[in-house]
């Protein structure tokens, strides 16, 4: 019985610690925004992750911060009257749990923002009210929640699951009326809602990709995703076919489109990279470009006319134009580009206790990207989630956000496929150039965040075949992202600039001779706590088959700075200033007896997990547990129960 019990106790504390660790602070600055809504030419809201609002009533010229007591990820806002409106999103559990709905209500334009509901539905990511009774929400599909569409009729008090087949999630919806909508989602899927009944569309396979956006235009419906894709219906969402946006295939490959607005015959489709918006002036017939001056991603627009917009995205990001488009305002910016770029075949490689480092305690700006995805023929519609809980993670270890790029999935047979072979099987979906567009993906990366420092996969001879093809990508792209000659298309049609950065580190096994090496055992006074401890719920984020590690080595791969061999730091001779287009201010001091009595618990941590982990044969595991349980008496909740 004792190994069962000890089990119980292990799966027990696991879940004691998630609720009981105290969460960092949040950086509403540099929080991502997700979309944003006009009530009319003055007023607005604006909402994204770490549970952020942001509210103008001065045509976006200012924004002040609303307080709303989550830090949940927020995807859709939306307001019947100045007064009247709702914000939803998302919370990701750990070790692989089900995500949880958010939704939240207020009365008086935003001044107080109230909690509703029970948390039973899955995450959100679209809400939509009709009049003060009748509302529709759709996020993720769940064993419970199949469609994962609820529709209510008494003011969001309940909420009634509409009937269908398991979808992974839903990511885009809009509507006509309260009888006929069309929804966009993950894996390519899209699908119409009439009178409180779902049905899947008739479409071309997408090849997985995300649909992120949907909108109705004046006399068509327009739907936009991962790849480039922009795609129309004429029936209401029920038959798509796709749109010639009359851009080279070669442009289009950078193009992965978030969101998508409509006014009168003008619609506007942005996405990532943020540096431009497409816009047509006649339903779709033709299109052209529009500079924004932004790099990063742009994950929300809307428009109140054909003149008046805004633009929203990563960086705490939202500009606005008075002329269609033509010239974009940046209003606000929390940040200007990343500090460093992780860049790894899969999420649950971050080393989030070495982002606990750089972000949260010296305040760089980290970008996490994971090269590769589940596979959505094969994988569990479960793992249609792997990027909001990417994006989650990065947000808890002290980061600025995490991307999932979808064109590389990874089947679970094809998991130790040989590099060559697992190239080949992609090969297949991008014309057989899927090394050149694990390339061009890998540039566009870099001239998007514009980091200083890169950190990618592991250097080891029995490395996992996707994380050598990341490794060597990294590598050749380190160099090409500052020639203008490569990729041109996204400098030329784009609007994106060359760029050069400094370092590239690879993650390394233990080695002595790597120049850098982080203890996340050891207690930092600007976290208050190790980097390994204040990151383990964010590694639990991520997902079961994350590790919790003590110890990190990297090795040099390439460097464009002086003395960067004998730097024994990631982010040493790099030259950014707290407070700027890079970096956070600086954290505020603890208190020195909290700090003192923080670091004692920390240290009493180490030495009762060496206790827990070492054989005894002195004592019986009953005396062990007795003398485990009088030392984790004295240590401050969130640390004993870890």
């Amino acid at each position: 019985m004792a190994p069962v019990r000890f089990a119980l106790v292990s799966a027990f504390l696991i879940l004691f610690a998630s609720s009981a660790r105290a969460q960092p602070t949040a950086a509403f600055e540099d929080a991502a925004i997700h979309a944003v809504q006009f009530i009319d030419k003055s007023e607005g809201w604006a909402v994204g992750d770490e549970g952020v609002v942001w509210h103008s009533i001065d045509s976006g010229a200012t924004w002040e911060r609303q307080k709303t007591g989550t830090r949940a990820s927020l995807r859709s806002v939306h307001f019947l009257t100045p007064y009247t409106g709702w914000a939803v999103g998302r919370v990701d559990m750990p070790n692989g749990g089900p995500s949880v709905g958010v939704m939240l209500r207020t009365a008086d334009g935003g001044l107080r923002w109230d909690e509703v509901g029970l948390n039973v539905l899955p995450g959100l990511h679209v809400v939509r009210f009709f009049d003060e009774k009748n509302g529709v929400v759709c996020g993720d599909g769940s064993d419970a929640f199949p469609s994962g569409l609820f529709i209510t009729q008494d003011g969001g008090h309940t909420w009634k699951p509409v009937p269908g087949a398991r979808v992974p999630g839903w990511q885009a919806a809009d509507f006509a009326n309260a009888q006929a909508g069309v929804v966009g989602g993950s894996w390519s899927h899209l699908g119409t809602l009439k009178s409180g009944t779902f049905a899947h569309a008739d479409l071309d396979p997408l090849g997985g990709r995300t649909i992120h956006g949907v909108k109705f235009g004046a006399a068509k419906v327009f739907a936009v995703g991962d790849g480039g894709a922009v795609l129309t219906s004429n029936d209401g969402g029920q038959k798509w076919g796709s749109v010639n946006l009359g851009l080279s295939p070669e442009t289009l490959a950078n193009c992965d489109f978030q969101c998508v607005a409509t006014a009168g015959a003008h619609v506007w489709v942005a996405g990532r990279p943020g540096s431009f918006v497409l816009h047509s002036g006649d339903n779709g017939q033709s299109w052209d470009v529009q500079k924004t001056g932004l790099m990063c991603p742009i994950n929300g627009v809307t428009f109140l006319d054909e003149s008046t917009g805004f633009i929203v995205g990563e960086l705490g990001s939202i500009a606005g134009t008075t002329d269609g488009g033509k010239t974009w305002k940046v209003q606000r910016l929390g940040g200007q580009h990343a500090a460093a770029l992780f860049l790894h075949a899969r999420g649950r490689n971050v080393p989030l206790e070495t982002v606990a480092l750089v972000g949260a305690n010296e305040g760089y700006f980290c970008t996490a990207i994971s090269m590769m995805c589940a596979d959505p023929a094969t994988a569990d519609p479960r793992k249609a989630s792997e990027p909001a809980r990417l994006r989650q993670a990065m947000r808890q270890a002290g980061g600025v956000t995490g991307e999932t790029l979808w064109s590389f999935p990874v089947p679970a047979h094809a998991e130790r496929l040989a590099p060559r072979d697992l190239m080949a099987s992609w090969d297949r979906a991008h014309g057989g150039k899927a090394n050149e567009q694990l390339l061009r993906q890998t540039v566009l990366a870099i001239r998007m965040w514009q980091p200083e420092v890169i950190v990618t996969d592991v250097v080891a001879t029995d490395a996992n075949p996707a994380d050598m093809l990341v490794l060597f990508a990294a590598k050749e792209a380190f160099t090409k992202a500052a020639d203008p000659n490569a990729f041109p298309e996204q400098i030329r049609e784009l609007g994106l600039q060359p760029w050069a950065p400094k370092k590239l580190y690879a993650i390394s096994p233990e080695d002595p001779t790597a120049p850098v090496k982080v203890d996340a055992t050891a207690f930092n006074s600007g976290l208050a706590d190790s980097p390994r401890d204040y990151a383990e719920n964010a590694i639990r984020v991520v997902g079961e088959e994350s590790d919790v590690v003590g110890r990190r080595c990297f090795k040099l791969v390439a460097h464009r700075l002086q003395n960067a061999e004998v730097q024994a730091n990631l982010m040493d001779g790099i030259a950014l200033a707290r407070g700027g287009a890079a970096r956070r201010d600086a954290n505020e001091m603890a208190d020195p007896t909290m700090l003192a009595e923080r670091q004692q618990a920390v240290q009493t941590r180490r030495n009762l997990e060496g206790l827990a982990a070492a054989t005894n044969k002195e004592f019986g595991g009953e005396k062990a547990v007795a003398a485990l349980a009088s030392e984790l008496a004295r240590m401050p909740d969130d640390i004993a129960a870890l």
